[in-house]
């Protein structure tokens, strides 16, 4: 697998059960969140890197490339939903 692009690495997205990395065409690399895909309030590409999120899952085993997440964001109550800068 390719390493990740900087700003991807050091990311909380890399280790949350929502993500799941998207590679387009030309290569570029984006992470979607699940949890944005079924709450309206989350983005579902947000901006990178993600430094604190609400609904943050820590993963229970690794993922691949083309695997997505069928758990339902939970709330942990860490920070503002809609802070994911």
């Amino acid at each position: 697998m390719k390493s990740l692009p900087r700003q991807l690495a050091g990311s909380l997205c890399i280790g949350c059960e929502h993500h799941r990395r998207i590679v387009s065409g030309t290569g570029s690399v984006f992470l979607l969140c699940s949890a944005g895909v079924e709450h309206p309030h989350l983005p579902k590409y947000p901006r990178q890197p993600v430094a604190s999120c609400a609904v943050f899952t820590p993963l229970t085993a690794p993922k691949t490339d083309r695997e997505s997440s069928s758990a339902k964001p939970t709330g942990s109550g860490k920070s503002d939903p809609n802070d994911h800068s």
